[in-house]
């Protein structure tokens, strides 16, 4: 066997995952080899290291995630589908959902995970997954979710060809994020080890939430321009009319607020108005009394 042939073997691997299993199981195998003495030589020290790059996916879009719904409206797995997305549990974790994990009275739904120390946890029974699992019928043990988890992850692909399993798993989390609910209690209904795997890794923020708020952004920095600009305007026009009421005699003390009210709808909160023409206004008002009666 020559380094060429096992560069051959790892080569026609069809996945980048693949490649890097096969040389380091290569790799391993005939370095023990050389130290049995059972060859002279290791082919595989010469071999060129195959790397592999962590792909992560997105979450659901909401217009894919209607889609999604859409597509298993008739399905038979269609509520194990629904409790995975609506959970946030692991595919493995949903496997262990069964009758003695739901509490009613506490709202809770209890959780046997092993991938992490916060693995092991309690997950809010929400009013949508209360009605999913009343449609669901356990089996003999108790348990609701019957199928393997690989038959879950390839019977996915029927209802999304653009996404994997997993991907509703950080819909659950996206989702939540984006109606406000707080990134720490996320991170431990989802059973996360720390924050930053939540907050970096699994929230992502879909186009449509980032241009919703680019607009609130857009509407605050608005507001917040030209607002100090209206209000300097408004208290302007109310300086002028009070000076201009102590001036003009004519002006009656219970017309002042008429007076003022006409005013601000004449001038428009203009404080560039030229003095010449706030006079005018209230001449204007004074002359037009009866029209202007509230």
């Amino acid at each position: 066997v020559t380094t060429i042939d096992l560069q051959m073997i790892i080569t026609a691997c069809p996945y980048s995952r693949s490649r890097v299993d096969v040389y380091q199981m290569l790799n391993a195998a005939f370095r023990v080899a050389k130290q049995q003495d059972v060859i002279s030589k290791n082919p595989a020290e010469c071999l060129i290291s195959p790397r592999h790059r962590k792909v992560s996916g997105m979450p659901l879009t909401l217009a894919e995630q209607k889609a999604f719904f859409k597509s298993i409206e008739n399905e038979e797995c269609k509520n194990d589908y629904l409790f995975y997305l609506f959970s946030g549990v692991r595919r493995s974790e949903l496997l262990t959902i069964n009758v003695a994990s739901l509490d009613y009275e506490n709202n809770l739904i209890y959780v046997h995970g092993t991938k992490t120390e916060n693995a092991e946890r309690a997950i809010p029974f929400t009013d949508i997954l209360k009605s999913i699992i009343s449609e669901m019928t356990p089996d003999e043990n108790g348990y609701f979710f019957t199928h393997s988890a690989d038959w879950y992850t390839k019977n996915f692909k029927k209802y999304s060809q653009n996404h994997c399993l997993r991907e509703l798993r950080k819909s659950f989390i996206t989702r939540s994020g984006e109606n406000g609910v707080d990134i720490k209690a996320i991170q431990r209904w989802v059973g996360h080890a720390d924050y930053q795997t939540t907050a970096n890794i699994y929230f992502k923020a879909q186009d449509e939430f980032l241009k919703s708020n680019a607009k609130k952004l857009n509407d605050y920095q608005t507001a917040r321009r030209y607002g100090r600009r209206y209000l300097t305007q408004f208290f302007d026009t109310i300086f002028r009319f009070l000076r201009l009421s102590q001036e003009k005699k004519s002006i009656k003390k219970p017309q002042n607020l008429r007076n003022f009210a006409v005013l601000v709808g004449v001038t428009g909160f203009e404080p560039m108005a030229s003095w010449s023409r706030t006079t005018q206004n209230v001449r204007k008002i004074n002359k037009n009394r009866e029209a202007t009666q509230f």
